[in-house]
């Protein structure tokens, strides 16, 4: 980025006016650069919002592992946990096989009810409301 200082002298001023002048093309990479800023801002403020409901909710990230074929390799699960006092007392509200947290920990604050509520169960396990479908 280039600056140059420049006199620059106005009407009724004793003397010039030392100014810093950034030229045009280096300002549109000043704006390239503060949008990149605000978008990796953004990004934090998403991650920070994802930890707040982890923590908030009392949420266990689980992974597994589970071996694919002769290939050597496995692939990584990844479920968002709650615990509850009413059965099932361990629910996945969120879950991601390709080893992505963000989008377990997005599917889990975008479950029906966000933050999750306690819903009713009969004494096998059935939610008592009926699901939608």
């Amino acid at each position: 980025m280039k600056r140059y200082d420049a006199n620059v002298f106005f009407p009724g001023c004793l003397g010039p006016l030392n100014r810093e002048v950034v030229l045009a093309d280096d300002a549109a990479k000043l704006e390239a650069e503060a949008q990149a800023l605000r978008e990796q801002v953004e990004a934090l403020r998403a991650d920070k919002a994802r930890l707040d409901a982890i923590e908030g909710n009392c949420w266990d990230v689980r992974y597994s592992s589970s071996p694919n074929a002769d290939a050597g390799d496995s692939s990584i699960g990844i479920e968002i946990v709650g615990h509850y006092q009413g059965a099932p007392h361990v629910r996945v509200l969120g879950e991601n096989y390709t080893e992505n947290l963000r989008a377990a920990i997005d599917q889990a604050m975008t479950a029906e009810a966000y933050p999750p509520e306690r819903p009713e169960y009969d004494d096998h396990g059935r939610p008592l409301r009926a699901s939608k479908a």
